[in-house]
């Protein structure tokens, strides 16, 4: 087994794709009738983002990720920038929109009126829209450079060394997480949009997801026993 490996960011990837998810429940609850508040989802988007912005920051301040000593592999020190950045980012809006819908809800609470949801998050919405640019950036130049091709002695992602599809996989899953992005800002006032940008960010939540599942597994293989 190798000695070195990404053994960082498992648990973010976990978080990213439970964010992805978890925002298209919480668009289906603030829907229904007679709900009473938002508070508990909030609070919960603030503990997930404050995850990813601490944790994004540390990686992309630090560069803990070192490059795995196997010729050949291109991997993973350049993880710090496309994983660690992106992660900070959005660890921070999540973080700041969860407390403004907070801050919103409870001055509508007093004012007796409805809380304007749309209005308090486009903000943020703009902004990762951006970031979703970034996101599609990365997804063409991970495939130009060479990118996400594990070594054969990862478990589970080892089965796949020397084909493409991990990195056509990583790719995807960059780029699909950035149309969702740059489409959540435009979402409410076309349907269309609104359809791509909830199928795009339902399939980016669960290929992260994915991801953290294997890597759970597998990066523990890199340890040596």
């Amino acid at each position: 087994m190798l000695d070195q490996g990404i053994t960082y960011n498992t648990t973010m990837a976990m978080v990213a794709g439970a964010i992805m998810l978890l925002a298209l429940v919480f668009l289906r609850v603030v829907q229904q009738p007679g709900r009473k508040t938002i508070d508990g989802w909030a609070w919960m988007f603030a503990a997930l983002g404050l995850f990813l912005a601490v944790t994004g920051t540390h990686m992309t301040l630090t560069w803990p990720l070192k490059q795995i000593p196997v010729a050949g592999v291109p991997c993973c020190a350049v993880d710090n920038l496309t994983f660690g950045e992106p992660a900070m980012f959005y660890g921070f809006l999540v973080f700041f929109g969860a407390i403004a819908l907070m801050r919103a809800e409870r001055t509508a609470v007093a004012r007796g009126v409805q809380l304007e949801l749309v209005a308090t998050v486009r903000p943020f919405l703009y902004a990762g829209a951006f970031g979703g640019i970034g996101l599609i950036m990365i997804a063409v130049a991970g495939l130009e450079f060479g990118m996400w091709h594990p070594p054969k002695e990862e478990p589970i992602a080892g089965m796949l060394a020397g084909s493409i599809l991990e990195a056509l996989y990583m790719a995807f899953a960059y780029a699909i997480t950035g149309v969702a992005a740059i489409t959540a800002a435009f979402a409410p006032e076309n349907r269309l949009v609104a359809r791509v940008f909830a199928v795009s960010l339902f399939i980016a939540g669960m290929m992260w997801l994915f991801l953290s599942i294997t890597v759970f597994y597998g990066h523990v293989g890199f340890f040596p026993h």
